[in-house]
């Protein structure tokens, strides 16, 4: 999530594109309902569909992070371990697996540097401030800074559920599934390039 290059005066755009090539959407997260409706498959007794506000604009990536993106990273960071995924993400195209939290965070840290992004707005602790397990922490005031990180879970459901209020954003029918996702069905077990299937209503 990151606010620092949002459109300003009269552009009215809801995206912009990073130095890395990512496209990323600007979304508008005021109230919505969280959880799932009482008649979707498999739904567990703590989804209950309640009211949630965000009340702030955050900006998400329009697709998953790509090997070829996340190589980059790698290669300027020479002290992380790559991560061997070639059996099931084949192609530099599709996403990047097998990530853990920790590396994760260091990748928001390092598109703050390629975007010249000041250490005071970075969400997680620079190398010169944190001494802590794996690394890394988040800052006490990360929600209110505008640098990249991991979208929350609010955030993440929101920009996922797109406005619907269905089981799924395309609506409740499974038959529609494999339009929209890889999953068990059409996947063969592997991960395919990024956006080859449909976006939700908010472009992701």
């Amino acid at each position: 999530a990151n606010e620092t290059k949002l459109p300003q005066g009269d552009d009215k755009r809801q995206w912009y594109l990073t130095t890395q090539g990512q496209t990323m959407v600007i979304l508008n997260a005021d109230g919505f309902l969280m959880g799932s409706p009482e008649t979707e498959p498999d739904r567990q007794p703590d989804e209950t569909l309640h009211r949630r506000t965000i009340g702030r604009k955050f900006a998400i990536a329009s697709k998953e992070v790509t090997k070829a993106q996340f190589r980059a990273f790698e290669r300027a960071n020479p002290a992380i371990a790559p991560v061997e995924i070639e059996e099931t993400s084949k192609t530099d195209d599709s996403p990047q697996l097998s990530v853990d939290w920790y590396n994760a965070a260091a990748y928001c840290n390092w598109l703050n540097e390629q975007e010249g992004i000041p250490q005071q707005q970075w969400c997680y602790l620079p190398k010169t401030v944190y001494n802590y397990p794996h690394g890394i922490k988040r800052a006490a005031d990360y929600l209110k800074r505008t640098g990249y990180r991991l979208p929350t879970e609010d955030e993440w459901e929101f920009a996922c559920r797109a406005a619907c209020l269905t089981s799924r954003y395309y609506g409740p029918a499974t038959t529609l599934l494999s339009k929209y996702a890889w999953h068990r069905a059409n996947s063969r077990k592997r991960s395919w390039p990024v956006g080859r299937l449909k976006p939700n209503d908010f472009g992701l």
